[in-house]
């Protein structure tokens, strides 16, 4: 599955490589596209807490033991392995579609606050009438921190709490 990544405009602002981004600040922009990988995390059982996730899964996911115990309080999560990174500059939101429950395809308009599925225009005349797709895409919203720390290679593990059903296949 392809995914991409939209960093909120919540502070800190952030600012990439101007070779690839140009001077513009990148909150509330999409800066990047991978491919994925879903795995279910589940916490064993023990009576220390470090020995709950594997030290793999902590150190890409950039958390310590305490803030995913935290995060997902004892219940079930997701690591979302982040591949083949693609940095080649940013997008609006405008520039994809979703799909409602009425089968029409329409301009994303507001980030999702968690992730929902949306689909590229095969051509560029896509603002002026009907698309015809070309990708399917999970678009993610990941705070700034989080993202300068994926864009930097420093973290290749996203954990959240819910995933859309098709990623769980």
């Amino acid at each position: 599955m392809k995914y991409l990544i939209y960093v909120t405009k919540g502070k800190p602002y952030i600012y990439g490589n101007p070779e690839i981004y140009g001077n513009i600040k990148l909150n509330g922009k999409i800066v990047a596209e991978f491919d994925g990988e879903v795995e279910e995390i589940t916490k064993s059982i023990s009576s220390v807490v470090e020995e709950w996730y594997s030290k793999e899964l902590l150190k890409k996911s950039c958390l310590t033991a305490f803030e995913l115990d935290d995060y997902l309080k004892g219940k079930t999560g997701y690591a979302i392995h982040i591949k083949n990174l693609v940095v080649d500059g940013w997008r609006d939101l405008e520039e994809f579609f979703t799909c409602g429950r009425d089968n029409v395809f329409r301009h994303v308009k507001r980030p999702p606050q968690n992730m929902m599925k949306v689909w590229a225009p095969a051509y560029p005349s896509y603002r002026y009438s009907y698309p015809s797709i070309k990708d399917e895409y999970v678009l993610i919203s990941i705070r700034p921190e989080w993202a300068c720390k994926i864009l930097n290679g420093e973290k290749t593990i996203e954990v959240r709490k819910k995933v859309l059903k098709e990623m769980k296949e």
